[in-house]
C-alpha cells in the first residue's frame, strides 16, 4: 500500500468506473453507468490527488510490477452521522483480484490510516443491495445508519456500516 499520486488517476478511474459498471449493473439505471467517463473521472481524481480537502486521503495496491490494483480513500466523516468520526469514502479493486485479499488489504490500511490521524471510529456508505454489504460485515462492521439515495430517479437504499472502535479493527487485523 502506498499514498496514491498525481499520475495515478487514470488507472484509479480506470478501477473506479469498472467497479460501478460490474458491482451496480441493473441496480443503478443503464444509461447512468453507461454515461460513465474513464477520461472524466480521470480528470476528478486528479483534482482530488492534486487538491486534497483537509484530513482526505487516497491508498493505492499495486501487484509486484506496479500495475494498480485498487484503491481506498477516506478522511473525516461527512454524513454527520453520530458516533462516528472518520468515513471509508470508497473501496474498490480490479475485478481480477476479487477473493484474495485486496480489498480486504486496502480497508484496513485506510481504518490504520485514520486511526494514525486521530480517528476512533469509521463509517462507509453501501447500497443495501450491494454483495459488499457482506464483505464490511466480515470486517465487524454493522449497520448504523439508513437513507435513500436518487439516482436517474431510482431512490436507493443505502446503509451506513459501521466500527465504533477502530482501534479493535487495526488490533484484530494485526493478529
Amino acid at each position: 500500500m502506498r499514498f496514491a499520486r498525481v499520475e495515478d488517476a487514470a488507472e484509479i478511474a480506470a478501477v473506479n468506473v469498472a467497479g460501478w459498471r460490474e458491482t451496480f449493473a441493473g441496480l443503478i439505471p443503464d444509461e447512468m453507468l453507461a454515461a460513465l467517463s474513464v477520461d472524466q473521472r480521470a480528470e476528478t481524481w486528479r483534482d482530488q490527488l492534486a487538491n486534497p480537502r483537509d484530513g482526505t486521503f487516497v491508498l493505492v495496491a499495486e501487484d509486484d510490477d506496479g500495475t494498480l490494483l485498487g484503491f481506498g480513500s477516506g478522511g473525516p466523516q461527512r454524513s454527520k452521522i453520530d458516533g462516528f468520526s472518520g468515513e471509508l469514502y470508497s473501496l474498490y479493486v480490479r475485478s481480477s483480484v476479487h477473493r484474495r485479499g485486496t480489498g480486504r488489504a486496502l480497508a484496513m490500511a485506510v481504518a490504520r490510516e485514520l486511526v494514525a490521524r486521530g480517528h476512533t471510529s469509521m463509517i462507509v456508505w453501501v447500497f443495501k443491495a450491494n454483495p459488499a454489504v457482506g464483505f464490511y460485515e466480515r470486517l465487524g462492521g454493522v449497520r448504523a445508519a439508513e437513507c435513500e439515495v436518487d439516482y436517474g430517479g431510482r431512490l436507493l437504499p443505502e446503509w451506513g456500516m459501521g466500527w465504533t472502535d477502530l482501534g479493535a479493527l487495526v488490533g484484530a487485523a494485526a493478529d
